[in-house]
């Protein structure tokens, strides 16, 4: 099977010199809905599909992260390109397998010790979301990366400049003053290590983004002088200041079955679509991110819920937003136990207060969830003054978790006693009425 590349739609062509760039190091950073990922992505297939040896590693600061961001861009690819029966993917451990040649994509998390030693002959890394990753142990995984297979070993980083105060900026990049553009207008920057190439790049530089996106991000200019310039212009960010849940905990464990289980629901076809998965146990509260998709109907949003998720919600309680009443009416004749979310004067801001008197324990794979609550924060006025206002970006996770703990874990999350609790979810059979 020959296989045919050069059709340079399927490109954006900022990228297309990367495909034969020399440099061991290549940093893909800038503002989001740029299409660095989606690149990277592509190079690892079509390497997979054409090198005689290629062996790929996905590699985040956590294992579970990875099947919802890398692992599942190349999925998409790999379906929108029609490659399915070239490739055997397993989701437990994550590998892609190329049937034509035994080329393999693998995934590794940095919370696992030793976890990329054990890898023989990578030849190709993908660090996504690389800010997150501290320096050492980038350190300890790039010494590691060495193969017998391939004469050189390519290492993509990717990640948004959250912060400069990160340790790649001082790590890969030139002074900022020396080559940053306050309108973001710029692409390749020359970095003082040798072996490094660098490409900035924004939402403007990918023609696939679709237009509601691209407004969404430029109304962040009239918002948050921050979020605009990390998200829209790619720019390096200043210290996040008004962050709403400021204070939260990763973890690997979501307590199924043994606290007290709600859903909530935020639908956009535009915009994503996200179900949250949220259970009370011993004083904390759980999330773990279910569904995240876009262009996805209500009767799409329906079916996935009923093949990847109906055991696990059963009877129990969906809150979706209140100004989606045609979806909860087919989510309750698909046999959801759905209902509206309480909404009234003030309502976000009370929600949110209400969510804060939670301590937050957020599964290491809820990759989106994770995205928003780092970037979820208060309005500022023009005088850099705090207001009781969230900013309306990258909000759809936060909104779901908001609608079910204002609409049902108010009513029933008292931090109750081992007693009381066990009570509770023997009543959990009774119909819920909510406010």
């Amino acid at each position: 099977m020959i296989f045919d590349f050069s059709n340079q739609e399927l490109f954006n062509p900022i990228y297309l010199p990367l495909f034969h760039d020399k440099n061991r190091y290549k940093i893909l950073y800038g503002g989001r809905d740029s299409g660095k990922s989606d690149f990277v992505a592509q190079f690892f297939i079509i390497s997979a599909l054409k090198e005689k040896f290629f062996r790929g590693l996905l590699i985040r600061k956590f294992y579970d992260s990875i099947r919802a961001s890398q692992f599942q861009t190349l999925i998409d690819y790999i379906r929108l390109w029609d490659l399915s029966q070239y490739f055997h993917i397993t989701q437990n451990p994550i590998t892609i397998t190329c049937v034509l040649n035994g080329n393999m994509i693998l995934a590794k998390g940095l919370d696992k010790p030793d976890n990329t030693k054990s890898i023989k002959d990578p030849t190709c890394a993908w660090y996504e979301e690389a800010d997150q990753i501290n320096e050492s142990a980038f350190i300890d995984t790039t010494l590691t990366l060495r193969s017998s297979k391939t004469e050189k070993i390519f290492e993509f980083i990717t990640f948004n400049p959250r912060r400069e105060q990160s340790w790649l900026a001082s790590f890969f990049f030139p002074p900022k003053q020396s080559y940053e553009r306050p309108d973001g207008n710029f692409h390749w920057v020359k970095s003082p290590r040798n072996n490094v190439t660098i490409l900035h790049t924004t939402y403007k530089d990918n023609r696939f983004c679709p237009k509601e996106r691209a407004e969404t991000l430029e109304a962040l200019k009239n918002h948050d002088e921050n979020l605009y310039k990390v998200n829209t212009l790619g720019l390096w960010g200043g210290a996040m200041r008004g962050l709403i849940y400021p204070d939260w905990v990763p973890t690997d464990e979501f307590p199924y079955g043994r606290g007290d289980e709600v859903f909530g629901l935020d639908y956009g076809l535009n915009n994503p679509t996200a179900l949250v998965h949220l259970s009370f146990f011993e004083n904390k509260l759980y999330i773990n991110e279910c569904i995240y998709v876009t262009k996805h109907t209500h009767r799409q949003v329906i079916n996935l819920m009923v093949s990847d998720f109906k055991n696990i919600i059963g009877k129990k309680i969906v809150v979706v937003d209140s100004e989606e009443p045609a979806l909860i009416k087919e989510l309750r004749l698909a046999g959801f136990n759905s209902i509206p979310s309480f909404k009234g004067p003030n309502s976000v801001y009370h929600g949110i207060m209400l969510a804060r008197q939670f301590d937050f324990y957020i599964t290491k794979r809820s990759t989106n969830i994770i995205n928003e609550i780092q970037s979820y924060k208060w309005k500022e006025d023009k005088d850099g003054r705090i207001i009781d206002e969230p900013v309306k970006v990258d909000d759809h996770a936060m909104d779901a978790i908001r609608y079910a703990i204002q609409t049902y874990g108010v009513k029933y999350w008292k931090r109750p006693s081992t007693k009381d609790l066990v009570y509770r979810l023997k009543k959990k059979e009774d119909k819920f009425v909510g406010y």
